[in-house]
């Protein structure tokens, strides 16, 4: 195989529902109420007003991949095609399930799109600018990740009263981690335990820091769907960070992956695979994403 992203990375990193009907409803979300208290005896009890509200998907298109694997193809090269095509269609689906995670289908929902809310989904929400880490965040200017980013993007979770019990991830590429181990503070044994830092055993890979998991991924890969809504107009990287109940990823059909023969093509082989998946953000507080340069 060509070297290239292979598994999805993202996507299961949230929620999962199965979804059903051109418009799936998610959830219900109910309103925070204040506690009541009565000194009289036989009071009215006092209601609050009905603030409920639904998060909804669209049913999206079908993502595909396809190859026509030709009888002469299949003599002339001695190995097995059909099942070369097969790994490559399952990579490409993969990363088709990520481009899910971060744009939708069409690049208008997933992480960084709308959200769409009301009785049918008529109400389009935007991404919170409140749960922006700005690209100067810890130092002068604009600089790439550091400590005090992820500091904040901490604080953007829990002072939202995000479920501390929740798994929470940060979705950081190559050079993000490059930035972080070129600080004393990450390599420092005292900070590591001070602030849960944690890296694979064989000294690979940052795992996590301050409760976050970190989730490796090239945003920046042209063959990931939506990757160009992972930079903002500056050019700056935007690094997502969520709680799992934050995202959802809702499935009107699986990877199925098909391997028919078409006798108008002298006997070619069609290799065929196809999912039809998008995924959006359940609660704007629940999501956030760091500027770095």
């Amino acid at each position: 195989m060509a070297l290239n992203q292979q598994s999805a990375i993202l996507l299961p990193k949230a929620m999962r529902q199965t979804g059903s009907g051109d418009m799936y409803k998610l959830e219900n979300i109910v309103g925070n109420g204040k506690v009541k208290k009565r000194t009289t005896r036989n009071s009215d009890v006092v209601y609050d007003d009905p603030t409920h509200d639904g998060v909804w998907c669209a049913m999206p298109g079908q993502d595909y991949d396809a190859d026509l694997v030709d009888t002469l193809d299949k003599l002339a090269s001695a190995i097995d095609l059909e099942g070369a095509y097969t790994k490559k269609h399952a990579g490409t689906i993969r990363r088709g399930q990520d481009g899910a995670f971060i744009g939708g289908f069409d690049g208008n929902g997933g992480f960084f799109g709308n959200m769409l809310m009301g009785k049918r989904g008529e109400v389009v929400v935007p991404f919170a600018n409140a749960n922006i880490v700005p690209a100067n965040t810890g130092a002068s200017g604009p600089t790439g990740m550091n400590i005090p980013k992820v500091i904040e993007a901490r604080t953007c979770l829990v002072a939202g009263h995000v479920d501390p019990n929740q798994p929470f991830y940060f979705g950081v590429t190559a050079d993000e981690v490059k930035d972080l181990f070129q600080q004393a503070q990450v390599t420092s044994s005292d900070y590591q335990e001070a602030n849960s830092i944690r890296f694979s055993a064989d000294g690979k890979s940052l795992l996590g820091i301050m409760g976050f998991e970190f989730v490796e991924i090239e945003l920046n890969n042209p063959d990931l769907p939506w990757y160009d809504l992972t930079r903002d107009a500056n050019g700056y990287q935007k690094n997502p960070f969520w709680s799992k109940d934050g995202m959802c990823a809702v499935w009107w059909q699986d990877v199925q992956t098909n391997l028919d023969i078409i006798p108008q093509k002298h006997r070619s082989v069609q290799v065929l695979t196809d999912q039809v998946v998008t995924a959006t953000r359940t609660d704007n507080a629940r999501c956030g994403f760091v500027l770095n340069s």
